[in-house]
């Protein structure tokens, strides 16, 4: 089964949905892992409150970045408020390949998640960005 791994940044909102996501997966049987260069998905949980969070999810999301550039990752997922705040400025200047999973519909979120990640896992795009 395909490996996930998460990074969680920010606030505790953002800790508890990283932690719903891992659930969901779990159950369905994927494989987390701790170790990003261990993951076939990575995903990133941002947080855009203030200036220095923004940063930080700006280099955490480079970071990780090249781990599928050069490891094993065949996707990236962006997940958090840093995309859902400047999701105009994303989507006006990457709609070719982004993709957005409102957070607040976790009951949708596995058939989403499967629909975005087989395609991605198959195709191995530059970058997927999901909220």
């Amino acid at each position: 089964m395909t490996k996930v791994g998460f990074i969680s940044l920010g606030c505790p909102k953002n800790l508890v949905d990283s932690e719903v996501m891992m659930g969901i997966l779990a159950r369905e049987g994927y494989e987390l892992t701790p170790r990003a260069d261990e993951a076939e998905v990575l995903v990133v949980n941002t947080c855009s409150f203030i200036e220095p969070a923004q940063k930080e999810s700006i280099e955490t999301i480079l970071e990780m970045a090249e781990h599928k550039k050069f490891g094993s990752a065949k996707k990236l997922i962006v997940a958090g408020c840093l995309v859902e705040r400047y999701r105009i400025k994303f989507s006006s200047r990457c709609r070719k390949w982004m993709r957005w999973l409102e957070r607040a519909k976790w009951s949708g979120f596995l058939k989403r998640w499967r629909a975005n990640c087989a395609c991605c896992l198959r195709k191995r795009p530059r970058f997927c960005i999901t909220i």
